[in-house]
């Protein structure tokens, strides 16, 4: 494989700009006298294909350098590296080139960072302080290190030698928000509530309009029972910022616990018509009034306020309007439901729930019109998704408008072919009902093939649905095609909805085309007394004649005929029947 000339360049650039393994090699090889063109060639070549994501022939690279020269840290990091990434079941091998990278290269903070933290990762623990406190030697002046370590010993439960470490880097630096949860978290764990407090105390005697750490100390002192100390700790931190969505959400726990009930609706108002808190905390908390409301003939308006304050804090965010138009339609007033889409659709055309919940308003009030434009405008606006292409053919075939059904389909087909993408967009149940439709369309147009082609589409996406089954066995039958397999299938929907009339109808029909009248005629009846006794299913008739016909019964079949025909929409191949006594296929 040849590797073009800019590919080196800028893996040449790399090295150097990073002070990383070609420029130290060079070093360190010629000291050696180890140096030579071929390695220099072969280094370049690797890092080039590693960056081309030729991982594979990047690692034969540098086992060649290796060959060349086993001392090079360079490469003995680089194959560490590529052996970490092949897995867990490679680690300790990859971990083996990593220490070889840093005992031949002793003096490299960067490799010692990464054994260090690799070896954490990989759970030694106890080799990573190791490493750690070998770093804090050879590189006394830096920070990172004491910190990792602090953090390290945190992990491994070391909780007081967390906190040494803490300190040590306190007396260098001051409070940050870092070491105060670091430090607070080793207290809380081991249980020196006092501690806390003392160390929370100390942060804010340095940071004292650090509002949110006024809320964090209220919380923790009403975890602990001190609730005139939290209140006052959440009303300090809302005179340093008035209205800060912390304190509020603080304080509407606060009063919540208290069981004042007026304070913590205060607060909700409060914390829902705040710009200070973002759309996904408001729709939690308002979950949990809604759960709050339980019983209060007054939480739909409640609710109602809620939204409206939140859409009002928030007009630019899509999510607000989405979330009261979702209100509005479970409380069936669809045409201000619609509205709020529209705008969310305006903020953010891309949003898949707003499309969908907007066809669903036109389709709750029954507007075919509506459900068409929405669908038009949807594929307008996310092309790729063949979800909505799918609603609109699914509408189109429902309006009597096949071949622009059939259009929209086999877009929707070849965006979930070829758009793996767009498999988000649609899951597995709307992916066989898609097919199935296709397989209708295609059935009506009389082509056997691609019918059943697309039967067989619905059942790949959804192997255990039992309409998909049902329906991919019948035109098995109708066609007269492997009937083996259309009973077995047919057979599993039967025996898990036994008292499915569409399922023992179809079991029947395949009975028949088998030549077993016997089952076939029990089956049917079972089909027809599970059915609608007032409106009877026009094609559980239709095989009832077919059976009785074959059964040497032409009379009666001729007459159940009749009954299909009045009981369902118009059918040549049924007049065909009636009219010439006999069976048509």
């Amino acid at each position: 494989m040849k590797i073009p000339a800019s590919h080196k360049i800028t893996a040449v650039f790399i090295a150097l700009l990073f002070s990383l393994p070609a420029f130290a090699v060079k070093k360190q090889m010629r000291a050696d006298s180890l140096y030579t063109f071929e390695f220099d060639s072969l280094f370049v070549d690797a890092v080039c294909l590693r960056m081309a994501g030729n991982d594979s022939a990047a690692l034969e690279g540098f086992r060649r350098c290796y060959e060349l020269n086993p001392g090079s840290a360079a490469v003995n990091y680089e194959i560490g590296s590529l052996k970490l990434q092949g897995g867990k079941e490679h680690a300790d091998e990859g971990l083996r080139y990593m220490k070889r990278a840093v005992d031949n290269d002793p003096g490299n903070y960067y490799y010692l960072t990464i054994l260090a933290r690799l070896y954490y990762q990989y759970g030694k623990a106890d080799d990573a302080v190791t490493v750690y406190n070998r770093i804090l030697k050879q590189f006394p002046d830096r920070d990172e290190p004491i910190y990792d370590l602090a953090l390290l010993y945190n992990g491994m439960g070391e909780y007081r030698k967390s906190n040494a470490m803490a300190d040590k880097l306190l007396r260098r630096m001051g409070w940050s928000r870092q070491l105060f949860f670091l430090k607070a978290r080793n207290f809380i764990s081991m249980g020196d509530d006092k501690s806390v407090l003392k160390i929370m105390d100390d942060y804010i005697e340095d940071n004292p309009l650090d509002y949110s750490m006024w809320v964090y100390k209220g919380d923790v002192e009403m975890e602990l029972g001190l609730m005139d100390a939290a209140l006052s700790s959440f009303e300090k931190s809302m005179e340093i910022s008035p209205g800060n969505g912390e304190a509020l959400m603080s304080l509407c726990n606060y009063y919540d616990v208290q069981r004042n009930s007026r304070k913590v609706e205060e607060y909700l108002a409060k914390i829902f018509a705040s710009k200070d808190v973002g759309f996904e905390t408001k729709d939690k908390y308002m979950r949990a009034a809604v759960l709050y409301w339980r019983g209060d003939t007054a939480a739909a308006s409640k609710m109602e306020s809620s939204y409206k304050a939140m859409v009002e804090a928030d007009r630019q965010n899509y999510l607000t309007h989405l979330a009261y138009a979702r209100f509005l339609n479970m409380a069936s007033r669809q045409d201000e439901s619609i509205d709020e889409l529209r705008t969310a659709i305006y903020l953010e055309p891309s949003c898949m729930d707003c499309w969908k919940l907007l066809l669903k308003g036109a389709i709750d009030k029954n507007d075919e019109k509506l459900a068409s434009e929405v669908l038009s405008d949807a594929v307008d606006a996310i092309p790729d998704s063949p979800l909505f292409h799918f609603y609109k053919g699914t509408l189109a075939y429902f309006m009597q408008q096949p071949d622009s059904a059939l259009e929209s389909l086999l877009l929707a087909d070849s965006l979930l072919v070829k758009n793996t993408e767009s498999r988000t967009h649609i899951d597995s149940l709307d992916a066989a009902a898609m097919y199935s439709l296709l397989g209708e369309i295609y059935h009506n147009r009389g082509d056997e093939e691609k019918t059943l082609y697309y039967m067989g589409e619905a059942l790949l996406y959804n192997p255990y649905d039992l309409v998909s089954m049902n329906n991919y066995a019948y035109y098995l039958a109708v066609y007269n095609r492997k009937l083996d397999d259309a009973e077995k299938l047919s057979f599993v929907t039967v025996k898990r909805e036994p008292l499915n009339p569409t399922f023992l109808d179809t079991y029947a029909y395949i009975m028949m085309k088998r030549g077993d009248y016997k089952s076939a005629y029990f089956y049917i009846m079972q089909a027809l007394e599970y059915d609608d006794k007032e409106n009877p299913n026009a094609e559980i008739l239709e095989h009832l004649g077919d059976i009785q016909y074959f059964m040497g019964q032409v009379q009666n079949a001729v007459s159940t005929w009749r009954k299909a025909k009045d009981s369902g929409s118009p059918n040549p191949k049924l007049d065909d029947k009636i009219n010439s006594g006999q069976y048509v296929e």
